[in-house]
């Protein structure tokens, strides 16, 4: 897919805004998992510490286990109030040499601390929770002293460092794939985008294009007119009919551009009505039967059967004239023109053929196409634009119904329209 400077552009500034709204997602999500898991591996401590809290505070001594399998995985340092550790001879000699790098802290009363300390070449973490014990307590050694309770956390602490190991390993490939979904998403969301804008500069180009032939020619005959202010009418008649007839033309190609142009911005205005079968075509078709007749050419209706249909009257008449219209430019003297109306499982289809020229196969996948003309069945010489089936095409997409073109044996082309009865 080509682009130019300012699509590429564009497309950076997708990439980086989508890429730098991915790691933001994924940051957001690894801080909010990392929060949980670390409060988890907390809770069941913070619990035990709480309920020894709770205890103290009752007037029950606190119950940690007199020798736990894990070290320091219960404990209670009380402090005099010098701050000294009172029960050393509890705690073991071993526990104390940690313990006693704790200092008493009166500022954290009743919050839960994370402790690291230090012994020689070993580190050990833990829990606390300051407590104040009431002087009434029955138990002396924590009456009117303060506890510090305390529970290891090595294993904990060694699990979250584990686990944040693997988020930020996480996060590096989670940041890859970011990389290619964003490079995946920019390209597919700015393909229709590049797409649309060059359709667009296809169609202003050709639009000038278009415009310009007729407006040529009008100036051309009326540049020569004022060569020939002595003339009669008469005698310019000619010239004056064919400025006339590219006026006409310019009309038609400026109508039908800004039908286009409102589809493009929103849809075209559609009033839905039930429309009466047993009428609609046979007084749609009658004035087309004699202009066919006036040409020496046959315009006939086939397999009609009359059945109320929904939708907009006068767009679906413009459709009509769109096909009509081209089944005669067409079509020579002689040939034939069959309009073919059936009800198919509740659909209203009807067809378009001619005896006329054939479509080649490679024309028809862009035969809806603005602007599009084969060579053969769409030449500039009918005095057509290319827009008419487009906006045939148009109408039909309103109508929530499809329309196709086909060979018509043994020569000719056929146009087949199927519409849903209710829109």
């Amino acid at each position: 897919m080509k682009t130019d400077p300012v699509s590429q552009h564009q497309q950076r500034r997708l990439f980086w805004s989508e890429l730098i709204s991915f790691t933001l997602i994924f940051a957001i999500l690894a801080v909010v998992i990392l929060n949980l898991y670390q409060s988890s591996l907390f809770r069941t401590v913070d619990q035990d510490l709480t309920q020894q809290q709770t205890q103290l505070r009752s007037n029950r001594a606190p119950q940690p286990a007199d020798a736990p399998s894990i070290p320091f995985q219960a404990n209670a340092l009380v402090f005099d109030s010098q701050g000294n550790i009172t029960n050393v001879d509890f705690l073991g000699q071993q526990n104390y040499r940690f313990f006693k790098k704790i200092k008493l802290n009166k500022d954290q009363k009743n919050q839960l601390v994370t402790t690291s300390v230090t012994s020689g070449a070993q580190t050990a973490n833990f829990r606390t929770l300051l407590v104040k014990v009431s002087a009434s307590n029955p138990e002396p050694h924590y009456a009117g002293h303060y506890v510090l309770l305390i529970q290891n956390i090595d294993t904990q602490i060694q699990a979250l460092k584990n686990f944040r190991l693997v988020l930020v390993m996480s996060l590096a490939i989670c940041e890859l794939l970011a990389v290619g979904l964003a490079y995946f998403l920019t390209r597919r969301s700015m393909k229709p985008i590049i797409n649309a804008w060059q359709r667009q500069r296809d169609f202003s180009a050709d639009a000038a294009h278009e415009l310009r032939t007729p407006l040529t020619v009008i100036q051309n005959n009326l540049e020569y007119l004022l060569t020939q202010p002595q003339e009669k009418i008469e005698t310019e008649a000619e010239t004056i009919a064919t400025a006339l007839n590219e006026t006409a033309r310019l009309k038609k190609i400026t109508h039908d551009l800004l039908t286009l142009a409102r589809a493009d911005a929103t849809a075209l205005p559609m009033t839905l009505q039930t429309i009466s079968g047993a009428s609609f075509w046979n007084d749609f078709l009658a004035p087309y039967q004699e202009i066919a007749a006036s040409q020496q050419k046959s315009l006939t209706l086939l397999n009609y059967e009359p059945h109320d249909f929904q939708g907009d009257p006068q767009l679906l008449q413009q459709l009509l004239v769109i096909l009509l219209d081209n089944a005669l430019k067409y079509t020579q003297t002689g040939d034939s023109i069959t309009v073919n109306v059936k009800n198919i499982n509740g659909r209203t289809q009807f067809s378009v053929s001619d005896t006329g020229v054939t479509i080649p196969d490679s024309a028809k996948a862009h035969i809806f196409d603005r602007f599009y003309r084969a060579d053969a069945s769409r030449s500039k010489a009918t005095g057509g634009s290319g827009l008419g089936l487009a906006i045939a095409q148009l109408i039909v997409s309103q109508h929530h119904g499809t329309i196709t073109v086909s060979d018509q044996q043994p020569q000719g082309a056929r146009f087949t329209v199927t519409l849903p009865q209710k829109v």
